[in-house]
């Protein structure tokens, strides 16, 4: 269970850039600034290993797909009354409960935010008991 009291505790964020170019990698390898202050990736290896994987295994371009083009996966907070199986007051339906009725409309329910507490709870520990 994660629970964030101010998105400010998160400092462990990485950055990751894309070169195009090689000519681009080497002016990254050079200054050393700009070396440390993100991971760098080369395009046209990764290119080689997703084509690979999909010759290999044509149902991994569905899962690429999903996560690689512009309208793939995208974390989204909302209400829980917004999901159409939800009766009754959302605080009172357990968060195994909701997981369900998320599940039957294609969202993956990550976890729930305590408004009076400004706390966010990421994939909580007790999942059938009522928050």
């Amino acid at each position: 269970e994660l629970v964030v009291e101010d998105a400010a505790e998160i400092d462990d964020c990485s950055i990751t850039c894309e070169l195009l170019d090689t000519r681009t990698s080497a002016v990254a390898k050079v200054n050393s600034r700009i070396a440390t202050q993100a991971e760098y990736v080369l395009s046209h290896g990764i290119c080689a290993k997703i084509l690979a994987m999909v010759a290999m295994r044509r149902e991994v371009k569905a899962i690429l797909d999903e996560l690689l083009t512009d309208d793939g996966h995208s974390p989204m907070v909302f209400p829980a009354s917004k999901l159409d199986g939800v009766t009754g007051d959302p605080g009172r339906t357990s968060f195994a409960a909701l997981a369900r009725v998320a599940m039957d409309e294609h969202v993956l329910l990550l976890g729930y935010q305590k408004i009076v507490e400004g706390q966010l709870i990421l994939n909580p520990q007790k999942k059938d008991v009522e928050s």
